[in-house]
């Protein structure tokens, strides 16, 4: 999302690494965020860590949970809630400095941070790990250049075009692979006509 629209909404598991955020849903959208980040837009992320669960839905479980072990600290109470890796980053986007407080005395607005963190972590898109560390790419020869049907070039006769050398990106899930085989069968076919 920029500060003006949402760019793309995905689903799926995500991976918190030394260098950011990765994962299907981030490689699904790193082309629209890119494009948005070459505009000199501001760019951002936001994490949905509980998409099933509205946030009163949340408030009830975390307000029964910490009822019912309010003896323990915040950081241990949401051990197998949430990723225990996770949690102190979490509490500290939430703005909570003493994790040692007991969960039990944790007001409804203290317990609603922790859930508008959980439902909108937003995260500063800042860039990517370049061409060495890619796993999508995007760009090549606009589909423009070639003829749909043979995938020659509408340029130079004779000269026909497969695969990532095209501006075609598509979804994770094989699409990719896909596009490879079929543009290759294609190129492949008209080429020997």
């Amino acid at each position: 999302m920029t500060d003006k629209k949402i760019i793309r909404e995905e689903e799926g598991e995500i991976l918190f690494t030394e260098y950011g955020i990765s994962g299907p849903p981030i490689l699904q959208i790193s082309r629209m965020v890119l494009d948005e980040l070459n505009k000199g837009e501001k760019v951002y992320v936001c994490v949905d860590m509980f998409p099933n669960l509205s946030k009163n839905m949340l408030y009830e479980i975390l307000r029964d949970r910490f009822l019912k072990i309010g003896y323990k600290t915040l950081e241990d109470s949401l051990i197998g809630f949430i990723n225990k890796k996770l949690i102190s980053v979490v509490l500290n986007e939430a703005g909570f400095e003493n994790k040692e407080e007991k969960s039990g005395k944790l007001s409804k607005k203290d317990i609603y941070k922790i859930i508008d963190n959980l439902k909108e972590w937003k995260f500063e898109v800042t860039g990517h790990n370049g061409w060495q560390q890619a796993q999508v790419t995007a760009g090549g020869i606009d589909l423009s250049g070639v003829k749909p049907e043979t995938l020659e070039s509408i340029k130079m006769r004779g000269l026909y075009f497969a695969g990532e050398i095209l501006d075609v990106d598509g979804d994770c899930g094989g699409f990719n692979l896909q596009w490879a085989w079929s543009s290759g069968y294609t190129a492949g076919y008209s080429s020997s006509n």
